[in-house]
């Protein structure tokens, strides 16, 4: 005998499942561990604490798939249907894998929008055309005279909207 709370149980024919006791034998299989508050047998899987009658089944969140076939993506927890063979994860949603997107910020934007991505000093990241746009902490239109300087402290590359000067003005710096 063994206490589940403030329940005695008999250890050898019951779990106890986060303070719930639970018999061993469901229907004429046998449980083995606890899924949550629930039993689980060997020919489950247990997702989140949720129990699917799924035999060796990949978790997403507390949804159950097969990663091996292919067909589906789990994106922060979030299960999702490939499309093509190239798909891939942009935070919770799926992409072209670069065909004619592009991943961004866990954004996802057309190709013919933007074609590159630019990292900003706090780490987050903004998407940027490379032909008429470059990277200067953010996307900066390119024009005349107009180019990026960086600072390096600590040994650490900075680059700042503020340091956006004409040649001649970065120079005197």
């Amino acid at each position: 005998m063994a206490c589940c709370g403030l329940t005695p149980y008999n250890n050898y024919t019951q779990l106890c499942c986060n303070g719930v006791v639970r018999e061993k034998n469901r229907g004429g299989r046998y449980a083995d561990s606890c899924c949550g508050t629930e039993a689980l047998r060997p020919d489950q899987t247990c997702c989140s604490g949720t129990v699917h009658n799924v035999v060796d089944g990949d978790c997403c969140g507390s949804a159950v798939y097969f990663k091996g076939e292919g067909t589906f993506l789990c994106c922060n927890d979030n299960l999702a249907r490939k499309v093509a063979p190239t798909d891939m994860c942009c935070g919770s949603t799926v992409y072209d894998g670069g065909r004619q997107q592009i991943c961004c910020g866990d954004r996802v934007s057309d190709m013919n929008q933007a074609d590159a991505c630019c990292t900003r000093n706090n780490g987050s990241e903004v998407e940027f055309h490379s032909s008429n746009e470059f990277c200067c902490n953010g996307a900066i239109r390119k024009g005349m005279d107009l180019f990026c300087c960086y600072l390096r402290i600590n040994g650490e590359l900075f680059s700042d909207d503020d340091l956006i000067f004409l040649l001649s003005k970065c120079l005197n710096i």
